[in-house]
């Protein structure tokens, strides 16, 4: 798993490469002037999250006697949550590392099933009586994260969008239930509490003069609470599932307040144009 979220970074990095290389043979800035925007606003973002299931499956032995024991394998399962996510972004002019930051509050749903296969073994290393069954769970979070993003041409009207930031989740509910058919199996408990560390990769297009929309993908690059070796996982049962989240986030300019006309009745200079206005 570890390989794969390096793979996915190197082209996202590749990909970033590619824009700034564009951008600086095309000579243009980010973004056309919004003359009557601010350089604020609201973000909103529609979700969906999906529990990445493990490359590897994982097996433990449960002793029964000193002649028995069972041998269960697991067979993690991802499902598809839903979520919604609100805030305020700020633009930043003063970086060449951050465009801009936002901070958001939301839903979110994440589910997904463990299946196991239970095998009987005796002392002299026969196996038999093979049991199945599955474990269902649905965890509903409110979340809030915080945001750095930074943007990078490659259109008049279409940029690469790389983030990272903090999410702090809490378990508000959750549905969650196991068929163990009388085997002794102990599946973990989630904590409650989760704040982790995450990076976003999106493409973003803006739609109208003070419209941006981003579709884009998260997942987690760190968990921080509760801290597991340095994993990015969430454990759930027997499994450790990897969720990631798809969102399409939409960024709404601020109006600017009206201002009066000088008194001559002649417009002042502008300065130069920003990602976000004059």
């Amino acid at each position: 798993m570890r390989i794969a979220l390096l793979a996915i970074l190197l082209v996202c990095v590749q990909a970033e490469s590619m824009a700034q290389s564009i951008n600086r043979k095309k000579n243009r800035g980010i973004f056309p002037t919004f003359g009557n925007y601010d350089k604020k606003g609201w973000v909103f973002s529609p979700l969906f999250t999906y529990t990445l299931p493990p490359f590897s499956n994982a097996s433990e032995t449960i002793p029964i006697n000193d002649a028995q024991s069972y041998e269960v394998d697991y067979t993690a399962v991802g499902r598809i949550g839903l979520g919604v996510e609100a805030g305020r972004f700020y633009a930043v002019e003063t970086s060449r590392l951050i465009n801009y930051y936002d901070f958001t509050l939301g839903f979110k749903n994440i589910r997904g099933v463990e299946r196991y296969s239970a095998t009987l073994v005796d002392s002299n290393g026969a196996g038999s009586n093979i049991a199945e069954g599955e474990g269902v769970f649905a965890l509903n979070y409110i979340t809030a994260s915080f945001n750095i993003h930074k943007m990078n041409q490659i259109s008049n009207t279409t940029f690469i969008q790389n983030s990272l930031g903090v999410n702090v989740d809490y378990n508000i509910s959750e549905n969650a239930t196991y068929n163990d058919r009388g085997i002794p199996l102990d599946p973990v408990d989630t904590d409650p509490l989760l704040a982790q560390i995450h990076y976003r990769f999106g493409v973003g297009i803006k739609i109208a003069p003070n419209v941006m929309m981003i579709p884009s993908l998260e997942t987690a690059i760190l968990t921080v609470y509760e801290f597991d070796d340095f994993k990015s996982t969430l454990p759930v049962f027997n499994s450790r599932y990897r969720p990631v989240i798809g969102r399409v986030s939409f960024l709404l300019l601020d109006k600017k307040a009206d201002r009066e006309c000088p008194s001559n009745g002649k417009r002042k200079k502008g300065k130069s144009e920003t990602l976000f206005g004059k």
